[in-house]
């Protein structure tokens, strides 16, 4: 078949409304001269179009010769390409008798089209030669195009014609491969090849018959070997290059190592890159069939070195002591192992199951530890209130700076993190799996090793040590190289904890690109990086542990666990797993010579020796940063400028009425203004981002705080006992509701709650008798017991979808567990689904006379129905298994107790504290003598049936 003259598609396209049958909406985009863009070669002509209906534009590509099984091929090929997404790929459609052309060539009338994306660049060959002044721009185009062949090797197609002519490079510097004539795709198995490709980027012994996914291989090896040599000597393209070609040519594939290029780098250095090695053993041994991925060996991405846009390594001063993070790039990255396939990413033959399928993930910028926490940031016993402190409790030494704590369970690093945010103002946590992999393999300076920043393991890792599994040496961090990031020990050392839960299913069930996994019931922890007790297999970047999911009794009459351990070690601790630590955010604009600094509310001995005092008493520590106390007796004070810390207790049962705070205070320390019962109104400066415990406790006359939207943490009973307070609302970065905020605020009625907030604590507004309404913001995921105890409110709004309010109930979504009952009935009925009583839910409900409980309710958790003064019956049902203590304290009316579970057990503190009325508790004969021999005091009220 002839196809038209250019000439004669140019005609066609200038009428294209009137000469397409189905791109009618196209139209053709016009230079200077009047006539359609294009370009041409030798089978075809390009015409740029844009489409009315969507203002796209598009490549229409026309056909000026004949080639075999072109239609087929390029119905098969944009079959197989439908479903690709990559921005190496532009879309294609193939059109059969789609364009109108008045030709003299031939008696068709209408001619087939291919439509694409129009891109808009420079093919490789014009970019490189325009650049070859600019040694970053040479550089990264090397490493996107070696990005560019990881990506492709491992496909199950290949372009066909792979040559500087065929890969555009975008205005951004990204490449895209066009021109698919010569692809290849799995439906082509057993075909033979429609075109060989250009001779200068083939293997020379490559025929028609050499056509499969295999095809791209040898013109990658040798543009690499191009482009990194151009990239370090820019002139050899001058001296060895062409117009049409790079260093190497047809005739140099015929005897590699006497190639003209080859002797000139040789006699001027040593450096040959493994593309060359790759070359050679192709050319020598055979064409390409079982050649690794991992050959083509990503680079790494060059840094230019001009930029300062920002800072690479902080410090972050804690506890007294200092640590390094790390910024780690974004970018995308093939996430596990597999060993399937050689030529697939990330092939290990050691892959366990759960490290697969592999994928790929896209990772936003992140900062990480330079090194696991170690002992002096750790916060001793002594130190610390909430009693975080590693396995093995000892003295504090020297050389704590240079020992990792180990031993350390999750939730005593969710607490350690908490803490170290609070006093830096900086979020920390867990890495994910994902962020984990990708800093442990280099990010996007990855250089494609096993373990995290070497293939030989003894030059990164403290591992196989022959020793007791329970009794560890000490793990001394930075003792060996460190990755390509410079972050040491992500292999050997210690396990590190991850923020995802552990199923083994994670990478085929779930998409991990983007945030964790996290279960409904968190039990299961990943742990990833070996231990220095493990071999090589275990400590290999993808190798997943997970965390211990047994459960040992402690007290199997109280049915009460220890969480973690195994069948041998009932422990909440492992021995063996230390943490690493992350943050996703920080202002660089708060960082001051590559330091953070956090601020401290208590004062040292020394602080308070060479304390200033101002003329009204007030002192101040040396530097006039911390406030560290005021006379009692003052009735307004301005506190100077430049503080930003007022110290623990600084107005503690103070007198003062009216206070002015500077804009650069940035924290008010625990029990700051404890007890000050004059004072009115208070406003927070803009810097503020800490409240600690008690910072405002029982201040009697506050009735209006106007909190800046800096404040990220307000610690419990921060406002408790306001009792004048009687509106707030509660900056958006705060998180967690914590324990007892507002309890016996009497006053207030009104709190807007953040749409951030994601955890309400036990008692957050127990007793705000005024309350009548609260709307609960749709993040919220955790509510602890009864946070309403007390309170006037009867009406709840869940925008959240996992908890639930309904008849006066509240509870979480599925109905299993009641939460809070809210409402002033006599007589209640509890849902026939809910399996638990939460603690407190019950408590302070004095309406309530009679309640009855379902058929399948399992647990009453503490002081469920304490405080019910008009509860005189209730009935315990057969299936209970638990009920904890203080479940009917302080019901003073109370007579009457029914058990119907043969198997209960109840807890003997306080479980009918206050309860003096109670005249009659009938149980099931079964249980009689437990009973009576744990509640001896009540035996003579007991009866069986």
């Amino acid at each position: 078949m002839n196809f038209p003259l250019i000439s004669e598609y140019i005609e066609a396209i200038k009428s294209a409304e009137d000469n397409f049958e189905q791109l009618k909406d196209l139209r053709p985009v016009l230079g200077d001269d009047g006539l359609p863009v294009m370009t041409s070669g030798n089978f075809a002509v390009v015409f740029k179009m844009k489409d009315e209906q969507d203002g796209n534009f598009y490549a229409v590509k026309c056909f000026t010769k004949e080639q075999e099984g072109r239609a087929e091929a390029y119905r098969e090929i944009s079959k197989e390409l439908k479903d690709v997404s990559s921005p190496y790929l532009v879309s294609i459609q193939y059109f059969e008798k789609e364009l109108f052309v008045d030709t003299d060539q031939t008696s068709e009338t209408e001619f087939p089209v291919l439509l694409m994306d129009w891109v808009e660049g420079k093919t490789l060959d014009k970019y490189l030669r325009e650049n070859l002044d600019d040694k970053y721009a040479l550089e990264m185009l090397a490493y996107r195009f070696s990005q560019l062949a990881q990506w492709l090797i491992p496909q199950p197609f290949a372009h066909g014609d792979l040559k500087p002519d065929n890969i555009l490079v975008r205005e951004d510097g990204t490449l895209v491969l066009v021109d698919y004539d010569g692809m290849y795709v799995p439906t082509m198995k057993g075909q033979k090849a429609r075109e060989l490709g250009s001779p200068d980027f083939r293997h020379p012994r490559r025929t028609k018959d050499n056509f499969d996914e295999t095809v791209d291989d040898f013109a990658i090896a040798t543009i690499l070997f191009s482009l990194n040599h151009i990239a370090r000597v820019p002139s050899l393209l001058n001296l060895f290059g062409a117009s049409d070609r790079l260093l190497l040519c047809q005739k140099d594939y015929c005897n590699i190592e006497r190639a003209s290029v080859i002797q000139y780098i040789y006699s001027t250095d040593d450096f040959i890159d493994t593309n060359f090695l790759i070359l050679s053993l192709a050319l020598y041994d055979g064409y390409f069939k079982n050649v690794e991925l991992s050959w083509f060996r990503t680079l790494n991405k060059p840094i230019e070195t001009s930029s300062t846009s920002s800072l690479r390594k902080i410090k972050v001063i804690y506890n007294g002591s200092s640590f390094n993070m790390i910024y780690v790039e974004g970018g995308s990255y093939f996430k596990g192992a597999q060993k399937n396939s050689p030529r697939m990413y990330n092939y290990d033959y050691d892959a366990e199951d759960d490290e697969g399928p592999v994928r790929e993930c896209k990772v936003k910028g992140f900062w990480i530890s330079e090194s696991l926490v170690t002992m002096d940031i750790w916060p001793w016993f002594a130190d610390n209130p909430e009693g975080l402190y590693p396995f093995s409790i000892r003295e504090r030494q020297d050389d704590d700076n240079l020992n990792a704590v180990y031993g350390v369970s999750y939730n005593g690093c969710l607490a350690f993190l908490r803490c170290l945010s609070k006093a830096t103002n900086i979020v920390f946590d867990f890495p994910t799996e994902t962020e984990w992999e990708f800093a442990a393999r280099g990010g996007i300076y990855s250089k494609g090793y096993k373990y995290s920043g070497s293939d030989s393991l003894d030059e990164i890792a403290l591992y196989g040590k022959e020793t007791d599994e329970y009794s560890i040496p000490l793990c001394r961090v930075k003792t060996k190289k460190p990755n390509e990031l410079g972050i040491y020990d992500m292999t050997g050392g210690l396990y590190e904890w991850c923020k995802d839960d552990y199923t083994p299913e994670d990478f085929i069930d779930f998409d991990r690109s983007l945030i964790p996994r996290l279960l409904d019931n968190p039990t299961i922890h990943v742990k990833r990086g070996g231990c220095i007790t493990s071999n090589a297999h275990e400590c290999r970047i993808t190798n997943r542990r997970r965390d211990n999911i047994f459960k040992i009794a402690a007290d199997k009459e109280r049915r009460t666990y220890y969480e973690g351990g195994d069948d041998f070690y009932p422990s909440v601790y492992w021995w063996q797993v230390g943490l690493r630590l992350v943050t996703r955010n920080i202002d660089l604009n708060k960082v001051s010579n590559n330091c953070i600094v956090s601020l401290n509310e208590d004062t040292t001995d020394d602080e308070r020796f060479n304390a200033i005092t101002d003329e009204f008493g007030a002192k101040y520590s040396i530097d006039g940063k911390k406030l560290i106390s005021v006379p009692k007796d003052i009735l307004f004070y301005e506190v100077r400028p430049g503080v930003e810390v007022i110290c623990r207790e600084a107005f503690f049962d103070s007198t003062i009425e009216e206070i002015k705070l500077p804009q650069s205070l940035q924290v008010i320390g625990s029990q700051a203004f404890w007890g000050a019962k004059r004072l009115k109104e208070i406003v927070i400066p803009p810097n503020v981002y800490r409240l600690g415990v008690q910072s405002f406790y029982s201040c009697k006359s506050l009735s209006h705080v106007c909190l800046s939207q800096s404040v990220n943490y307000i610690e419990g009973y921060g406002f408790s006992g306001c009792s004048s307070l009687q509106t707030i609302a509660i900056p958006n970065n705060i998180d967690v509701l914590e324990h007892n905020l507002f309890s016996f605020c009497e006053s207030l009625e009104n709190v807007v709650l953040p749409e951030c907030l994601n955890k309400i604590c036990d008692n957050s507004f127990w007793n705000c008798k005024s309350m009548k309404t609260i709307t609960i913001p749709k993040n919220v995921c955790e509510i602890e017991n009864n946070p309403f105890r007390g309170s006037g409110i009867t009406d709840i709004k869940c925008e959240t979808p996992n908890f639930i309010f309904e008849k006066g109930f509240l509870m979480t979504a599925d109905k299993s567990e009641l939460i809070a009952c809210l409402t002033n009935k006599k007589y209640l009925s509890v849902p026939s689904s809910i399996k638990v009583i939460r603690g407190h839910a019950f408590n302070c409900c004095k309406t309530i006379e009679q309640v009855f409980l379902p058929e399948g309710l399992t647990d009453i958790k503490e002081y469920a129905f304490s405080e019910c003064s008009s509860l005189s019956e209730i009935v315990i049902p057969s299936t209970v298994k638990s009920i904890q203590r203080g479940f009917l304290a302080e019901c003073p009316i109370i007579k009457r107790l029914v058990i119907h579970s043969k198997d209960i057990w109840i807890d003997d503190n306080s479980a009918f504290y206050e309860a003096k009325n109670i005249a009659q508790i009938i149980i099931p004969k079964e249980i009689t003598e437990s009973f009576n021999k744990k509640f001896a005091r009540y035996s003579d009220i007991v009866e069986e049936y």
